[in-house]
Formats: structure tokens, sequence, C-alpha cells
């Protein structure tokens, strides 16, 4: 989602910058730069700040270049400065315990769940160059060498997350990265030891086994800590990660819920272009978590008037055959503006209030504009009957906007064969370019083919035929009798 970022906000992150600036040194001077503060050592720690003012700044200057164009920013800057300075704390205090225990990837693992891998891996090194610094110049708790250590190993650790980034597909999956952090850190704790005769000038078995231990706990206390606070920032800054989104899709969400006690149909449907969308996400190698999502909750605003729509329509009474279209038109545009509200109501992400508002687009209400024309002499302004939009302004958007559409083309028209379904997708879509809905949503024209083929092979996969089953009852005692004809479920 792309937006431009106005005064205001690039205000609010400046001072969300100076604030988280002056917070690290107010904790910085009461912990490691006591001693020097103490002893008159102005020009170190004069340095020292300057330098931590110079990773603020490159920070604001990445952050906007990587993620100043999409929506939430100032959003994403708190929560980033919070985990900045939350795994801070947590490494300078266990260092305490032992100086390997230190959970030194905490902060890429939480913040890649909450603004991606490229800003977690600069904050993580950022935070890590400022820490071994202050423990490498300042007398503290820890020698040089030992915060030589930690050094390399929150960079081999770092490493082993950003290669695991990706193979990031379930929980096992993290305990797994688990395991390589741990295994990671203690290969580094051993090299160190040969490297530099024990660390200390003699070596003991019985220290080494106690670091390497600890070196292996703080990589599992990295996760521990990701699972624990990821649900709490992501919640208390609105910021939408694949956790969320894969509790969204769940149908007991109480939403889902509700759509499917009072409007079955459209809950059917929603689910079935939550089906196609999540297919052509990942053709196109988008989010198919939020692709699933969005597909779930885009037509929630129905809840208001189920009976206005179609698909939840009974024994073939259609209220609009009892009013003016113009009417019909505003119930249509009403389920966006509802949908909007309840979305709020419940807390959903942003992504997901995008979607509901830009899955239609300013595409215009066919039926109603024809029925409309019927009545009316002369010129009739197809503006009238278009949806409010705007037009999608990302792909997942535009997916859901093509899905939306055939899925129920498609089941209106109870196509079974492919070459009539590439003929319902090629117009549905063309129509849609034609009235510009995809020209700010990025989408080539070769992933709209494929997004095109993915929907025409997901529901020809729906329509395959079931093996009927042989007019026969089974009874317990396994004896047969003629009976109703039974298919396949």
């Amino acid at each position: 989602m792309k937006t431009e970022v106005n005064s205001k906000q690039k205000l609010q992150i400046a001072l969300l910058t100076v604030v988280t600036y002056i917070v690290m040194l107010v904790f910085l001077l009461f912990t490691v730069l006591k001693n020097a503060y103490k002893n008159g050592q102005w020009i170190p720690i004069t340095a020292y700040c300057a330098l931590i003012a110079v990773f603020f700044v490159f920070f604001v200057i990445f952050f906007f270049k990587a993620e100043g164009k999409k929506k939430n920013c100032v959003r994403k800057v708190g929560a980033i400065y919070t985990v900045f300075v939350i795994s801070y704390v947590v490494m300078h205090f266990t260092i305490k315990i032992n100086y390997c225990f230190a959970p030194l990837a905490m902060c890429i693992l939480i913040l890649t769940q909450l603004v991606g891998i490229k800003i977690a891996a600069y904050v993580n090194i950022s935070q890590l160059l400022i820490f071994f610094i202050s423990h490498y110049v300042f007398e503290t708790s820890i020698t040089q060498l030992e915060a030589l250590v930690c050094l390399f190993l929150g960079l081999a650790t770092i490493t082993v997350v950003m290669f695991s980034e990706k193979s990031h597909k379930d929980r096992l999956s993290y305990l797994v990265t688990a395991l390589k952090i741990a295994v990671t850190s203690i290969l580094v704790v051993t090299l160190f030891y040969f490297i530099f005769d024990g660390i200390t000038a003699e070596f003991s078995w019985l220290t080494y086994t106690r670091d390497a231990c600890m070196s292996c706990l703080g990589g599992i206390f990295d996760i521990m800590a990701m699972f624990l606070l990821v649900p709490l920032l992501e919640r208390i800054f609105n910021i939408t990660t694949n956790f969320r989104l894969a509790e969204l899709a769940n149908t007991n969400h109480p939403l889902l819920v509700r759509l499917l006690k009072e409007a079955p149909g459209t809950f059917s449907h929603s689910l079935t272009v939550a089906n196609y969308a999540e297919a052509c996400a990942m053709a196109i190698g988008e989010n198919t978590y939020l692709a699933r999502a969005a597909g779930c909750y885009h037509d929630i605003g129905k809840l208001q008037n189920p009976a206005y729509f179609s698909e939840n329509q009974a024994d073939g009474y259609n209220p609009h055959n009892e009013i003016a279209p113009e009417i019909s038109v505003s119930f249509l545009k009403n389920h966006v503006s509802y949908g909007v509200s309840l979305a709020k109501a419940y807390r959903l992400p942003p992504e997901i209030e995008s979607a509901i508002v830009e899955h239609h687009g300013t595409f215009v209400m066919k039926f109603f504009y024809l029925k409309a024309k019927k009545y009316t002499e002369g010129e009739l302004s197809v503006a009238n009957y278009c949806y409010d939009g705007p037009a999608p302004v990302s792909k997942i958007n535009s997916i859901l906007m093509i899905a939306d559409s055939c899925e129920a083309t498609l089941r209106a028209l109870s196509v079974s064969d492919k070459n009539a379904a590439e003929k319902v997708v090629d117009g549905i879509v063309s129509e849609r370019m034609s009235f510009g809905q995809f020209d700010n949503s990025e989408l080539s024209m070769k992933e709209i083919d494929i997004i095109k083929q993915t929907i025409i092979s997901t529901y020809l996969g729906t329509k395959h035929e079931r093996v009927k089953y042989p007019e026969l009852k089974i009874s317990a005692d396994n004896g047969g009798t003629g009976g109703d004809k039974n298919n396949a479920n």
C-alpha cells in the first residue's frame, strides 16, 4: 500500500527519534557511562553520544528509503524504537548472568515479523555495534575480549536468522531456527576459546562448557522473547504480521461466525474468493496470508443488509425489483462503508480495511446502470453508478478485485469447460483494465496473465466429476438391500 508521507508524519517520526535517543542516553548514562562520567571523560562520552546520533540519523534515512511510502510508517517507527530499547536493556542485564547469554538476535527476530527483514537487520546490527562499543571502550562488567566475542556471536546469529527468514512457515520452523542459532553460538564460542587460549589465561573445561551452554540458551531465549513480544507489539501498534493474518483467517473469528450465521451465502463466497486470492498471491510471489485474510473479510459490510445481495437471496425473491436502481446503488455502496466501520470496530488491520475499500475500486455497477437506462431518456452519467473507490493500489487488492468478480460470474453462469472459463475471466479483467482499475497497483501484464490462469485452474479444479456409488445400502451385518442412489461426498 503506497501513500505519501505528509509533514505531520515526518514530524512525528522526528519526535519519536529524539525521544528514543534521549531515553537511550539516560539509560547509558546510569549504566555503562556511569564510571566515565565520574572520571570526567568528556571527550569519549561526547564522541560516543554523537556516534549513537549518527546511527539514528542513518536509520531514519534508511527507513524512508525502504518504507517511507508505505502506510503506517509512524506506527512502524514506534514499534522499531520500542523493540530497540527493550532488547538493548535485556541484553545489558543478561550479560551480568553470563556474557554469552545475551539475546543478541532478539531484535531481528521480532522486527522481521513487524516490519520486514531489511529494516530488522539494519536495526539489530546498529544495536550490536552500539552494545559492543559501550562495553569495549568503557569500564563495564565484562572484559574487552568478552565484548568482542559478543560482537561476533551477534553477527553470526543475525546471519543465521537472515538466511532462515524465508523458511519460517510455521511454529516448528522457528524451533529449527532456534537450534541453528544454538549450534552457531556454540561454534563461535568454541572458535574463540581456541583462538584466545580459553578467553582467559588458563583454559578450563568447566568454564568453556558453561559459556557454550549459556550461548546456546541465549539463542533459545531469542525465540522465546519473539513469541512473547510479537503478539503484544502487533496489537499495541496495530501492525499486521503473518501470525495475526493466520489468526484472522480462522473461521472461528467472531466476525466470520457472524457472517456464517447472518449471511451464509456471502460467507461461502468469501471463502471461495479467499482460496482464489491465496492461490494467485502464491503464483506471483505475494503474501498469501494477507491475500487469504483479505478474501475472508472483503464483503463483511454485507452484514448490514444481507438480503440485498444475490448470494443470500432465497425463494427467488429479490428486493431490488421493488426499488429504484439509484437506491440499489446506494445499498451496494453502503456495504463498503459499513465494512470499514466493522473492521474498525473489530480492530482489523489497516491492510484488511484497504481491501474492503478497494476490492470494487471505481468500477461501474453495470446491472443497475443498464436498468436505469431503460427508464431514462437521453444520456445517463456512468459516474453515478460507480463505486466510490479508490481503485486498488496494491497487488493483493487487485488480485482480490479479479477473484471476487470471477468467482461470482463463474458460479452464476455455471461454466464447466476451460474455453468458456477463459472467455469469462478475460472479459472481466479486460473490462476493469479499460476502467483503469489496475493503473496504480504495479501489476505487470505477465502477473495479470498468471492471475487469470490461476483462477481458471482453481475454478475448474472444483468442477471435477465424482465417482457414483451403486444403488446399495450396507447394513451392520454386511447384508445389502436396494436403496437410493448415493454419491461420493
